[in-house]
């Protein structure tokens, strides 16, 4: 297991989002770990764009994405 703190980083933008900042690092990380927990804060990004990041880097060609969240 993995973890990838995002909290740092602010914006308001799509592209400003703090997980958007993190990509790469989510991408290879989630290749090297078969569980990944991504920690940040209300508005960082997590629930909206963390699919959106799978889905570039291929991971819904043989699969489906579900976000889940309490």
């Amino acid at each position: 297991m993995s973890f990838i703190d995002v909290r740092e980083r602010g914006g308001e933008m799509r592209e400003k989002l703090p997980i958007c900042k993190f990509e790469e690092e989510i991408v290879k990380v989630g290749r090297e770990n078969p569980v990944v927990v991504i920690i940040g804060e209300t508005g960082s990004g997590k629930s909206t764009q963390l699919s959106q990041i799978l889905d570039r880097h291929g991971y819904t060609d043989h699969g489906a994405i579900a976000v889940t969240q309490p």
